[in-house]
């Protein structure tokens, strides 16, 4: 009986070793990071501006990105800024689908039309150890 006990308890803590505790995927999204996210939006909004230029003239040429590019970049750039009075004023509630995502198309999901969390970062970066090149 001793043994059966032991081998029992034995088992029991070696599979509560193989746990595996993670938080859940929104745990990250918080009313705090709404907030951030949107102070974020409202003041940086106006890079997608140079971004969207950049990218049509990697993509199309310089006339397309004289043309298409300042189009799609103001339009991509007041979008971003009223998401972000958007996520300011509404922080503390969970208003999209039950959460404190962001309200706007994933970029992942819709390439050309969708938004990445955070606005682009245009030239030197801080994040990394060395400096970058910037095509233009």
């Amino acid at each position: 009986m001793k043994k059966l006990i032991l081998s029992l308890l034995a088992v029991g803590l070696t599979t509560s070793l193989f746990a595996d505790i993670q938080a859940p995927p929104a745990s990250r999204q918080n009313a705090i990071h709404k907030l951030g996210r949107g102070i974020s939006n409202l003041l940086y909004g106006a890079t997608e501006l140079p971004a969207r230029v950049m990218q049509v003239n990697r993509e199309d040429g310089n006339n397309a990105a004289f043309g298409a590019g300042i189009v799609e970049g103001t339009q991509r750039s007041i979008v971003r800024v009223g998401y972000g009075v958007y996520e300011i004023l509404t922080f503390p509630v969970k208003t999209y689908k039950q959460s404190y995502k962001a309200p706007y198309q994933n970029i992942e999901y819709d390439p050309f039309n969708g938004y990445a969390e955070f606005s682009p970062e245009i030239g030197w970066q801080s994040k990394f150890r060395y400096g970058r090149k910037q095509n233009f």
